[in-house]
């Protein structure tokens, strides 16, 4: 039997998912196999954030898609968000990083000898927590806005990783992140927020942070690993967006 809305078995005071058609078990709950393991809070790979972000953010902003037909004024989602659309906004993305950051942390190509990392626009810190798992030496600096940092530092406390990946409050799209600071820059899910002049220049103050040897280059990647030249250890960035 399939019912238009139920709720699923959720924490205490947690919110219930909206518009889900799932069969019902028993008579006022429902909780088949695949309902707990994507839908259910503290299943490891649970879409539950991701679902109500979804629903409460990213569907709200698609509304306006005629308008940016018509005008080609597009939304600006960070404008005007409340604090607890900034906490849905940081646990959605947190949610469904869970699903890439394995792959992620096996294809990003860490430098030999890498020790610092730069994370821009990394909201909930995850995907430099399993980079820096996978590569014990390394560290991370993860940049975004207060706004964002204020709501994803629990999600990243959650990861118990201490010192070796920290938030740094600041705007990708003017911040100086330094000359030759970094052995990695890494960028994902940011760069459709802007538009090409910005990008550009993000690309090159990104760039401009990285720690270069005189016979390596840097490289930018979207979401391929890099071939590596013979005898050479390239600093790397790494730039990605849905």
């Amino acid at each position: 039997m399939l019912i238009p809305r139920c709720t699923i078995c959720q924490g205490p005071g947690e919110e219930p998912l909206p518009q889900f058609v799932v069969p019902r078990q028993g008579p006022d709950r429902c909780h088949p196999a695949g309902a707990r393991r994507w839908l259910v809070s503290g299943s490891p790979r649970s879409l539950r954030d991701w679902v109500l972000e979804q629903e409460l953010l990213e569907w709200r902003w698609l509304e306006h898609l005629e308008d940016f037909v018509r005008t080609g004024h597009n939304v600006q989602a960070h404008d005007g968000l409340s604090g607890d659309a900034w906490g849905v906004s940081q646990r959605g993305m947190r949610s469904v990083a869970g699903l890439s950051s394995a792959e992620v942390a096996r294809r990003v190509p860490v430098p030999e000898g890498a020790r610092q990392m730069l994370d821009i626009g990394g909201s909930h810190g995850y995907y430099s927590v399993v980079i820096c798992r996978r590569h014990p030496g390394l560290r991370s600096v993860v940049l975004d806005l207060p706004q964002a940092i204020c709501h994803a530092a629990p999600l990243l406390a959650q990861e118990g990783m201490g010192d070796r990946v920290v938030y740094r409050a600041g705007d990708a799209t003017t911040d100086d992140f330094g000359t030759a600071a970094f052995d990695l820059v890494f960028i994902a899910n940011v760069v459709h927020h802007f538009d090409v002049p910005t990008n550009r220049d993000l690309a090159r103050r990104a760039a401009h942070a990285l720690r270069r040897e005189a016979s390596s280059s840097s490289s930018i990647s979207s979401g391929r690993a890099r071939r590596r030249m013979p005898g050479r250890s390239a600093p790397s960035m790494i730039c990605s967006s849905r």
